[in-house]
């Protein structure tokens, strides 16, 4: 009951997270499966669905972690111009969480489902 037991806060920082992968510009559709191990179209059922799934789904698994990964430490939010992302202040734009929170839930998401630590 993983799913379920998150508050209401974790479940829409999943979601928001979720969305910030669809829809950004950096990755594109067809780089999903080889990036996340779940397709396009897949990753956008598990949003839709979400967060009324099955804990057993190995795609919404892989989705909720790969895209909390990627807003963790892909998708760069950085003043570099040299550097391909958004603007610092971009981040409250798509996050309710500031990215210290983001990023503990983060944390505590592997510890839930792989049992891993940083």
């Amino acid at each position: 009951m993983i799913f379920q037991n998150l508050s209401a806060r974790e479940k829409q920082m999943v979601r928001e997270a979720i969305n910030a992968v669809l829809v950004s510009p950096d990755i594109p559709p067809e780089g999903f499966h080889s990036r996340y191990g779940v397709d396009f179209e897949r990753v956008k059922e598990i949003l839709h669905q979400w967060p009324d799934l099955d804990e057993q789904d190995q795609d919404a698994r892989l989705t909720i972690g790969g895209c909390l990964n990627e807003v963790c430490n892909g998708i760069a939010f950085e003043d570099d111009p040299d550097v391909v992302g958004l603007a610092p202040a971009d981040w409250s734009k798509w996050f309710s969480a500031s990215r210290d929170e983001m990023r503990s839930f983060f944390e505590q998401w592997r510890r839930l489902i792989y049992g891993k630590e940083d």
